[in-house]
C-alpha cells in the first residue's frame, strides 16, 4: 500500500524511533531504509529489525540522491521518505494512506507536530488550504514528511534533482508537482508526522547553503503571497506563542 524511505547517515541517536513509530502500522507498507556509511552504530540498530529494507547508497551524492534510490527500489505507487530524525503518528498516518488511495489524488498532505527537542515542547502546524497555488509560488507551505504522492507523478516530474539541492529539494519537488496540469491536490486536516527541531540538525547546521539555494528554486512568491501565507499560519503563530509563554505541553493522542 505505501513504500516509506529513509536515509540515514550516523543517525544512531533517532533511528530506532524512526523505525518503532512505522513498524507499528497496521496496513501493508515497506521500510526501505538507504544508507549513506554511518560508522556509529546506526548500522548495528537497522539489523535488529528484518523487516526493513536496507540499502547502501551508491554514490555519496547526499540525502536526496539516497532518497532517490529508494524510491527506485519501492514496489507500491504510494510513495513517502521520512527522514531519520522523524516519526509518524500511526493512526493519522493510516487514515490518511486510506484516503489518498480511496479519493485516487496524486499528491496529500497533512499537518505535523513540531517536536522540538530543547524545550520538549510539540508544536501543532496545521493544514495549510490551497497549497498547491502557494507551492507554485514558491513557498513551502507543507511539512515534507507529512506528504504522500504517486510514484508515477515522481518520476514523471524526473525526481528529486540531488545534483543542484541539499537542503531545499522537496521544494523544488514539490513545486514541479504543482506546476503538472490535472494534478490532484488532497489535504488531510490532522498532523501525521513528527517533525523534530534540534541545533545540530541538517537545516539548522547550513542556513549559509539554504540562503544559497532559495536562489535556484524556479519561482520566487510575491510580497502579496508571502503576506496572505503568513495570515493562513496565524493559529500556528499563536499556538507557538501561547506555548512559550505558559509552557504548555501538547501530547501527540490529542491530535489523532
Amino acid at each position: 500500500m505505501i513504500s516509506i524511505v529513509t536515509p540515514v547517515l550516523n543517525g544512531v541517536k533517532f533511528i530506532e524511533k524512526n523505525i518503532d513509530s512505522i513498524q507499528k502500522l497496521s496496513i501493508p507498507f515497506e521500510h526501505i531504509i538507504v544508507d549513506g556509511g554511518s560508522s556509529d552504530g546506526t548500522l548495528e540498530i537497522i539489523r535488529k529489525y528484518p523487516h526493513v529494507k536496507v540499502l547502501h547508497q551508491l554514490d555519496k551524492m547526499g540525502m536526496y540522491s539516497a532518497i532517490h534510490q529508494g524510491f527506485l527500489a519501492a514496489k507500491y505507487e504510494c510513495i513517502t521518505w521520512i527522514n531519520c530524525d522523524d516519526m509518524i503518528m500511526k493512526d493519522n498516518f493510516e487514515k490518511a494512506v486510506l484516503m489518498f488511495q480511496n479519493k485516487n489524488v496524486d499528491f496529500l498532505y497533512g499537518g505535523v507536530l513540531y517536536h522540538n527537542i530543547n524545550n520538549k515542547n510539540l508544536i501543532y502546524r496545521p493544514t495549510i488550504h490551497y497549497t498547491k497555488c502557494l507551492l507554485n509560488s514558491g513557498i513551502m507551505a507543507v511539512a515534507q514528511s507529512s506528504t504522500l504522492y504517486k510514484k508515477k507523478l515522481y518520476f514523471k516530474c524526473q525526481g528529486l534533482n540531488y545534483q543542484k539541492f541539499k537542503l531545499l529539494g522537496d521544494l523544488d519537488l514539490f513545486q514541479r508537482f504543482a506546476r503538472q496540469e490535472n494534478v490532484k491536490f488532497l489535504s488531510f486536516n490532522k498532523p501525521i508526522s513528527i517533525f523534530y527541531l534540534y541545533d545540530g540538525s541538517l537545516l539548522a547546521s547550513n542556513t549559509d547553503r539554504y540562503n544559497i539555494e532559495k536562489n535556484f528554486i524556479g519561482k520566487k512568491p510575491s510580497f502579496l503571497k508571502l503576506v496572505l501565507y503568513k495570515l493562513m499560519l496565524t493559529p500556528y503563530y499563536l499556538n507557538k506563542i501561547l506555548i512559550n509563554k505558559y509552557l504548555f505541553k501538547f501530547k501527540s493522542k490529542d491530535f489523532e
